[in-house]
């Protein structure tokens, strides 16, 4: 499929331009994009060579809903639920413990690390998903910025456009040590502690390079605010020291923040999690992956909000942001829901509605647990309903398509695609992003890197530099 340039232009003018002159360049085209880190040489996922660019108008757009959506989110939950935590922890399917943690001592959307995965659907941002806590993944292609402004440089056509890529890591520190200064003041360190305990030895060459990496981000990220600040690795359990006041050191040295950037590394360490949260709680860390806080990415909450329309005060803006960027919803178990302002109920709904749905199980990742109602029979899709309607962790979410996007593919040259936008949300600031897109017709269901998905580097238009007049 041949993507319009009206509909490359939603995106940028530059993306449009970058897609003609490809059109013509068999050399464009077939650039490939010079991998010089050993560890991404055997990145698992394919990626494209060449980036999409975004418009300053586009970015304004994303960074609006970066800020508003935690802040609608927070306030949805406890004008809901008041204190009422087992109310709380009777929706999203959380222990109680968690849920009167978060209902009593808040939190922050300054404090928290979040990647909105998204789609752009009618040229409007929808939302299908929240991963909060430092595990999130996707920052890899960070790592390759230059080597993707090397491909633009590469020829001279586009060699001199004005373009630049946010530096995702750099800013996740950056927001790592602005929540330190908030919460332990000026006086603080600024030492961060990475924990690098993956029982993964695969996976040894890659976060050894990763390391490297995250140190040299680190340095740039500390320079305004603790230029004395350490970045440290933990490897062992036993180098910590955690102080009765809530106070932790790591080899005599005291620690201002904690995050865990490899997923499986807090695997069994269930006392070292509960000491870490408990130091957090007393404002002696900063920890984004205590429960409280990863809590916020339950997709059960975006159900909820929905509910909200119908039982808190919103204003006008909240409400804008509830009902054009979040696909309706409502959990799986529940025996009625508004549907466009009409109450319905759910089960005949389902069957009517079916292929405007999507059920998905709230606690899964990458892609599974998903059933898009367009691409079942009716008797699979009862079956789906039949199975897991009781159940209090499915919910079902109106399915929205996501727009077509010209890329340029490493074997198939320009196609069509459809995307999911992996959008970085540090320290409640637009942080910036990375695309998985599935050429159309291939796959127009589910889009995850680990589904066959190939992912793109993002750039936006930068500012024009003013010229001196003499």
């Amino acid at each position: 499929m041949i993507v319009s340039a009206a509909e490359n232009r939603f995106y940028s003018s530059l993306q449009v331009q970058l897609f003609d002159l490809m059109s013509d360049s068999e050399a464009m085209r077939k650039k490939v994009v010079e991998v010089d880190i050993r560890a991404l040489q055997n990145y698992p996922y394919p990626f494209a060579s060449w980036p999409l660019i975004l418009s300053s108008e586009r970015i304004k757009e994303i960074a609006r809903f970066v800020e508003l959506f935690p802040k609608v989110l927070l306030k949805v939950i406890k004008e809901t639920f008041g204190n009422n935590a087992q109310a709380l922890a009777n929706y999203v399917n959380e222990p109680l413990f968690i849920c009167e943690m978060m209902l009593n001592m808040g939190v922050d959307p300054k404090d928290m690390l979040i990647r909105h995965d998204i789609i752009i659907s009618g040229q409007k941002i929808k939302l299908l998903e929240v991963n909060a806590g430092s595990t999130i993944g996707g920052w890899q292609l960070d790592w390759l910025a230059g080597n993707f402004l090397r491909v633009l440089q590469a020829f001279p056509e586009t060699a001199l456009w004005n373009v630049k890529s946010r530096p995702i890591v750099e800013n996740l520190f950056a927001a790592l040590l602005a929540s330190i200064k908030r919460i332990k003041g000026p006086g603080a360190t600024g030492n961060i502690v990475m924990a690098v305990m993956s029982a993964n030895q695969d996976n040894d060459e890659f976060v050894e390079d990763a390391i490297l990496f995250f140190y040299e981000q680190f340095r740039l990220a500390r320079k305004g605010s603790f230029p004395n600040g350490k970045l440290s690795i933990c490897r062992n359990v036993s180098d910590l020291e955690f102080k009765p006041g809530g106070d932790v050191f790591m080899n005599g040295e005291i620690v201002d923040a904690f995050f865990i950037p490899v997923g499986d590394t807090m695997q069994g360490q269930d006392k070292l999690y509960y000491q870490l949260t408990s130091s957090s709680l007393r404002n002696k860390l900063v920890f984004p992956d205590s429960p409280h806080r990863l809590i916020l990415g339950s997709k059960n909450l975006l159900a909820l909000m929905h509910e909200a329309l119908y039982k808190i005060e919103l204003t006008d803006e909240e409400r804008k942001l509830i009902t054009e960027n979040i696909p309706w919803g409502a959990k799986l178990n529940s025996k009625e829901a508004n549907w466009q302002s009409e109450k319905v109920e759910l089960r005949p709904f389902l069957m009517e509605q079916q292929h405007r749905l999507v059920i998905k199980k709230a606690h899964s990742f990458q892609g599974l647990d998903v059933f898009i109602g367009k691409d079942c029979s009716p008797e699979e899709w009862q079956e789906i309903i039949e199975k897991y309607g009781d159940d209090n962790d499915w919910l079902v979410q109106e399915y929205c398509k996501p727009d077509a996007v010209s890329i340029c593919h490493p074997q198939d040259g320009i196609v069509g695609a459809r995307a999911v936008w992996g959008i970085f949300d540090f320290g409640n600031n637009y942080s910036g992003a990375f695309i998985r897109a599935a050429t159309i017709g291939m796959n127009d269901g589910v889009i995850n890197s680990a589904r066959g998905a190939i992912e793109l580097f993002v750039m936006e238009e930068a500012a024009q530099a003013r010229k001196m007049v003499i």
